[in-house]
């Protein structure tokens, strides 16, 4: 089974700038991201906000928000940019990427692309599921509001920890999710099928 995959290689560049930017990325008109949107922004970033005092700022980027999500983000600490170009500048000076996700299948490419690009992750579960990212090692995992919360705070408080966590993370997704093995590996899968299709074809022959 091949999983998904994403590019690798992504030059890094320091966060160090404020307000420290918390990042969600996803198409808001997918109801399971919507839903992680309106949670993060009514129940996890106001608990947050509260335990750091460090100025911050939510930015959740993905195409088709609903005009109730944008009237809710309507915020001086919060942007919902709606549809983008190319996501790679918001993950360059994101300080961490949030998957508050709470519903839905399927492997996370947010994360895997958080990952690629050294952006610490604070994720639920869910929003982990189908990938090899472990907790307290390539990521943290919280499935309430306060625990989220207090997880972001954490890795905001400690970039020290955070970037040990995204160092790992991004070895992760080079080992087991890099595009370029993964498409060499299929394509030696692919050639040995043709072989043993014209051997099979060969032995029929009258």
């Amino acid at each position: 089974m091949v999983p998904n995959v994403t590019a690798t290689g992504v030059r890094l560049l320091p966060r160090r700038r404020l307000p420290a930017t918390v990042l969600f990325v996803g198409n808001m008109g997918y109801s399971p991201n919507d839903d992680a949107a309106r949670w993060l922004l009514t129940c996890i970033w106001p608990r947050l906000r509260r335990s750091i005092a460090l100025p911050l700022r939510l930015v959740l980027v993905g195409s088709d928000p609903s005009a109730s999500l944008v009237r809710l983000g309507r915020r001086r600490d919060v942007l919902v940019t709606g549809v983008v170009d190319d996501v790679t500048p918001f993950y360059r000076y994101a300080r961490l990427a949030v998957i508050p996700i709470r519903a839905g299948g399927g492997t996370r490419i947010k994360l895997l692309e958080a990952a690629a690009r050294g952006v610490p992750i604070v994720s639920t579960t869910l929003g982990a599921e189908g990938t090899t990212f472990r907790n307290g090692h390539e990521l943290l995992l919280a499935d309430n509001a306060e625990a989220f919360a207090h997880a972001c705070a954490g890795l905001l408080r400690q970039p020290a920890f955070a970037q040990r966590l995204a160092a790992r993370a991004r070895r992760r997704v080079e080992r087991d999710y890099a595009a370029a093995p993964w498409a060499r590996r299929v394509g030696r899968v692919m050639a040995n099928l043709a072989s043993a299709k014209i051997l099979d074809c060969e032995s029929e022959r009258p």
